[in-house]
This record gives structure tokens, C-alpha cells and sequence, in this order.
């Protein structure tokens, strides 16, 4: 799975990205925030947890410069298995 969201002309300001997150095996999701020519990573993370039902996850992070960026939800699959994501929010915060 990957959900690109497009920021543009952000730098300095701060974000915050929610989701609920459910999984059947334990499959690593990952999520980043990265400029348009991979070269700028404003976040990368890696859920590797076993989740038994629905679980909140919530992540802060700043853009670096007026590059444009997407924000990446997808799943590294080393197992077969479902992943699930759900009220996902990317909003601004002071």
C-alpha cells in the first residue's frame, strides 16, 4: 500500500500524522515523509509490532525546506498477511 500526499512550500512548519493501524502478521509498515527527489527525509519510521486489533499511532515531524514532499504509508512484506490503515490525518501544529 502507498498513499502519497503532496506538501509544498512547508519549510520550518510542523506536522503531525495520525492513523490507525491494524495488521494479521507481523509485517514491517513504514511510514516516511520524503522530498519529491528522495534525497530529504523528514521522518522515516518502521512499525514492527505484532498488533492484535486496532491500534493509534501519531507521529510529529518538521518539514526542511520548500522542496515538495509526499507523505508514504506501505508495507514491507516478509510474511503474507493483511495490513490495514484507517482515519489517516496529516495536520498542521504549532
Amino acid at each position: 500500500i502507498q498513499k502519497p500526499t503532496n506538501l509544498i512550500n512547508q519549510a520550518g512548519k510542523n506536522f503531525s500524522l495520525s492513523f490507525w493501524l491494524k495488521k494479521d502478521t507481523n509485517n514491517i509498515s513504514r511510514i516516511s515523509v520524503v522530498s519529491e527527489d528522495w534525497q530529504t527525509n523528514s521522518i522515516y519510521k518502521e512499525i514492527r509490532d505484532e498488533i492484535n486489533g486496532w491500534r493509534k499511532y501519531e507521529f510529529r515531524f518538521t518539514i526542511l525546506d520548500n522542496k515538495q514532499y509526499q507523505v508514504i504509508l506501505d508495507t514491507h512484506n516478509t510474511n503474507t498477511g493483511n495490513v490495514w490503515y484507517d482515519d489517516v490525518r496529516l495536520v498542521e501544529v504549532p
